[in-house]
């Protein structure tokens, strides 16, 4: 659990949010301190607040909300600096901010599997009870920056963001990596424009609705961004596809199957001798006996 009030203090005294993260770069060699990605002491924090919001490390009650309080007030500080790092991916406009930095601490991102963000309901969850505590520290970028970070990742698009932990590990994609995943997800991408386009409209229209109450957005999440989510994924999926590209499809030699059947499965006499026969003709095959 991070300690908010040493680190107000510290903020109070002088200390730069600002000071770049550095990391011991080890080669041919010799050791230098190299910048981590344009990383910033801001966005280590912002990564641990949502870190510790999802272990919600406190022991009683009374912590909880001290721990809530001490995170809205580093929140104020910090996620309306406008800081990113260097990141190239469309999970973000022009680099991971401190807002997706939160994301993802929020919700255990992981570069080696980022696939475990793809669960629509899961994501839905964990960031409505996010914002029933934090969405009145969100600026209106930050809100966008949660609608692209959350539909990337449901839609199941490959992050290339450059990635670090709190214990200084950190890892970048090479450009040529990124504009190959970049072109072979060019469709997912698409639809990632025009959803962000869409959830944007909607959930600035319940902020112009409550303006006063901004906790109310957290019914976004279950009400409107995962419906859709859920719509489009089994549209990309193909239960939703027309009467034409089905028929298109069949005539390339596709054969459909009900996503709740089972796959019809040929019962075997285990007793029959010629099953048996003939598995032990293609073991000899693998291995010959002696």
């Amino acid at each position: 659990m991070l300690p908010f009030d040493y680190i107000e203090w510290l903020l109070e005294h002088g200390a730069d949010p600002l000071q770049p993260i550095q990391t011991q770069a080890i080669g041919n060699g010799q050791s230098s301190d190299t910048d981590v990605a344009e990383r910033t002491c801001a966005h280590a924090v912002t990564f641990a607040i949502g870190a510790t919001i999802r272990l919600q490390r406190w022991d009683t009650e009374e912590a909880g909300i001290e721990y809530v309080k001490g995170a809205k007030a580093l929140n104020r500080r910090f996620l309306h600096l406008g800081l990113a790092d260097a990141c190239t991916c469309a999970c973000s406009i022009e680099g991971c901010t401190l807002q997706v930095y939160q994301l993802k601490g929020l919700l255990d991102f992981r570069y080696a599997d980022s696939n475990c963000l793809a669960d629509p309901a899961h994501l839905s969850s964990s960031v409505t009870a996010y914002y029933e505590h934090f969405a009145a520290t969100l600026s209106p970028g930050g809100h966008r920056d949660t609608i692209r970070f959350l539909t990337f990742s449901a839609l199941g698009a490959t992050h290339t963001c450059c990635f670090f932990n709190l214990m200084g590990c950190h890892y970048k994609v090479s450009p040529e990596d990124i504009e190959d995943v970049q072109d072979e997800e060019e469709a997912v991408l698409e639809r990632l424009e025009q959803l962000v386009l869409y959830f944007e409209a909607e959930l600035f229209a319940l902020l112009k609705q409550w303006p006063d109450s901004p906790e109310r957005l957290a019914e976004f999440w279950p009400g409107c961004w995962l419906p859709k989510m859920q719509e489009v994924l089994a549209e990309l999926n193909g239960s939703d596809l027309s009467k034409e590209v089905k028929a298109g499809a069949e005539e390339a030699g596709v054969v459909w199957q009900e996503s709740n059947s089972s796959p019809r499965v040929e019962e075997i006499d285990v007793y029959d001798e010629r099953i048996w026969e003939h598995l032990m003709k293609k073991l000899d095959g693998i291995a010959p006996r002696k």
